[in-house]
């Protein structure tokens, strides 16, 4: 972190100047003891040049008779008696030997008159002397302003010095400071989307909402998100992340928290639900932020999720947590892009469907799958045309389990995808088997789950395993649901015009479902349009609501069959259980038709005809 590493400099260049500033005392001390010992020697010439003058001054008197003061004499020759080296040492060194002979001189000229004895015959050259002390005193007082600045100056760099280490620490101590406050930033904020984290989200939950204000709880997770890390690579997932975390951000209310518990999981804790709203209002606000698609790395994206909301009957973080999670595992049971709120039933539910996991991933794909076969016939001749795949299991704990309950858990898991492996190779077996018994040339479909179809080896492996049977790929559909193809558009027609190159057929299945969006549908390539068995209820129960005649034609049908006609495509509408609706379809002209009324699932592709003659349409 670059505020650490900032803070580790001001420490480090601290600490040097420091050493620096130490030093500079230390040099600044050494000029100071030079000042004083010149000025000391200032003062040690003065005196001596002083002694010298007196001792003179008594000669001079007594030599012109007079009567000379002698009181400070022997004061005078104690100092003219000193050595003079050190005080004489800055002059030449000619002058320095010579003023030291006339300060002898002086001296013996001062000891003969103390002792009473007879001035010196001839003059001393006081005045020569005096010249030569006081420009050594000159020279010392030079030497000693030199070090008094000298030692100025260092004294001033390390003031400057010691100025600058107290910035450079001041500076460390707010880097220190700012890194603290990133840090406790970065304990609450998730890196990737910016969005406040877990631990906020433990906060506010831990908090007291206050007396009389409702708190509810959302769990948010995407489905299928997986897929999108496994096709297009991590850095598309963490893109998606951000731009669902900025979807959310911009519908969530002031008072709300919105949080990002880690990979495709956000939670938002709903504060103050409004009188007369509820919190399945505001949840619906960030379902409703991820129906417009999501374009990442060039491609678009419909993105769904499964949230799951609880209310604040609790006051049990954990607990509220836990209830969240698990309404939110339940919206996905039931096919996820929904709210669902907790309740009691929930928890059973969870537990079955964590039963029906560990039961899935210890499956015997050979023992506890069964294959089945059911007719798609046409409507017209009730001639079975081709057979569709169906997988049935049979768990040696939990019995038969219906395909509706394991298939999702199935996706979910990722184990779907072995699933798909088995039904795939074991009905190339049957259909291998059927020919070498003689009753051959039957064509087939199988369900491919989004979860297979986004795998990138899904073409490859299913290919080589019709070839690996030594069978024609023209006898193989591929049957999708229309919401994979409404989801992953263009990872959808990619995979699906590889499979058409191979020769294999596509249908759209479960068409009319609730998902149609017909302009994205009909972008991608496909040979049958298999109408969703919902739609034909529904329409079958308007018609009887409105006094209709039930096996009259179909408004919405025939321009069903019109739309698919267009792309060359037969349409064959699922679930017809009794002859009115078989009837209804044949006059809105549709082609092909399925469910029990023409033909249950079977272990054993057999020549089905209508219980019925089709009426003609």
């Amino acid at each position: 972190m670059s505020l650490a590493r900032s803070s580790r400099r001001d420490v480090i260049g601290g600490f040097a100047l420091v050493a620096v500033a130490a030093a500079l005392v230390v040099i600044a001390s050494v000029f100071y003891l030079d000042a004083l010992a010149a000025r000391r020697s200032v003062a040690d010439i003065d005196a001596v040049r002083i002694a010298s003058a007196r001792v003179s001054a008594v000669d001079a008197v007594a030599r012109a008779g007079g009567e000379p003061d002698t009181s400070t004499l022997l004061a005078d020759l104690a100092t003219l008696d000193a050595d003079h080296a050190v005080l004489l040492d800055r002059l030449e060194p000619a002058e320095a030997d010579h003023a030291a002979e006339m300060l002898d001189s002086i001296a013996s000229c001062g000891i003969m008159l103390a002792d009473g004895g007879e001035p010196m015959a001839d003059a001393h050259p006081h005045h020569h002397v005096d010249e030569l002390l006081t420009r050594a005193a000159d020279l010392a007082g030079a030497d000693a302003d030199r070090a008094e600045w000298r030692a100025g100056v260092a004294m001033i760099s390390a003031m400057v010095a010691g100025l600058l280490m107290t910035a450079l620490l001041i500076r460390s101590r707010f880097s220190e400071f700012q890194l603290r406050r990133a840090l406790l930033r970065r304990a609450d904020t998730d890196v990737l989307t910016g969005l406040p984290n877990r631990r906020v989200l433990r906060e506010t939950l831990d908090r007291s909402p206050g007396h009389g204000v409702r708190r509810a709880l959302l769990v948010l997770d995407l489905d299928g998100f997986k897929q999108i890390n496994d096709v297009y690579g991590h850095e598309a997932g963490d893109e998606m992340l951000r731009k669902v975390a900025q979807r959310l951000s911009r519908v969530s209310r002031a008072q709300d928290v919105l949080v990002r518990l880690g990979g495709d999981e956000f939670a938002v804790v709903i504060e103050g639900v409004p009188q007369g709203s509820t919190a399945e209002n505001i949840a619906a606000r960030y379902l409703d932020a991820l129906v417009e698609p999501i374009a990442v790395g060039g491609t678009v994206h419909r993105v769904r999720a499964s949230l799951g909301l609880a209310g604040a009957e609790t006051n049990r973080p954990d607990r509220m947590l836990a209830e969240a999670d698990l309404a939110m595992y339940e919206a996905k049971r039931l096919g996820g892009g929904q709210v669902v709120r907790f309740h009691e039933g929930i928890e059973d539910s969870a537990s079955r469907a964590a039963t029906v996991i560990q039961a899935l991933r210890t499956l015997d794909h050979e023992h506890d799958l069964e294959l089945v076969v059911q007719p798609i016939v046409g409507a017209a001749d009730g001639v079975a045309h081709s057979h569709e795949a169906l997988v049935r299991w049979t768990d040696p704990t939990l019995g038969p389990v219906s395909p509706a309950e394991f298939i999702p858990l199935a996706e979910r898991t990722g184990l779907i995808i072995d699933i798909g492996a088995t039904v795939a190779r074991r009905l190339c077996a049957s259909l291998r088997a059927w020919d070498e018994a003689g009753d051959g040339g039957h064509r087939v479909s199988l369900n491919v789950s989004p979860v297979e179809l986004r795998d990138v080896d899904f073409v490859d492996r299913l290919v080589s395993t019709i070839r690996s049977h030594g069978l024609a790929t023209d006898r193989f559909t591929v049957e999708i649901t229309e919401s994979a193809v409404i989801e992953e558009p263009e990872l959808v027609a990619e995979r699906l015009r590889r499979l058409r190159a191979e020769g294999i057929r596509i249908a759209i299945d479960d068409f009319g479902s609730g998902y149609s969006n017909l302009a994205q549908l009909l972008s991608v390539p496909f040979d049958v349009l298999k109408v969703d068995r919902s739609l034909l209820l529904h329409l079958s129960g308007m018609r009887e609501a409105n006094g209709g005649d039930p096996s009259g034609p179909c408004n919405v049908m025939s321009a069903i069959v019109e739309i698919a006609g267009t792309f060359g495509a037969p349409v064959v509408c699922e679930g017809v259980e009794t002859a009115e609706q078989l009837a209804s379809l044949q006059r809105s002209g549709v082609t092909f038709v399925q469910g029990y009324l023409t033909g249950r699932p079977a272990p054993t592709p057999i020549r089905h005809s209508l219980a019925h003659e089709p009426t003609p349409a």
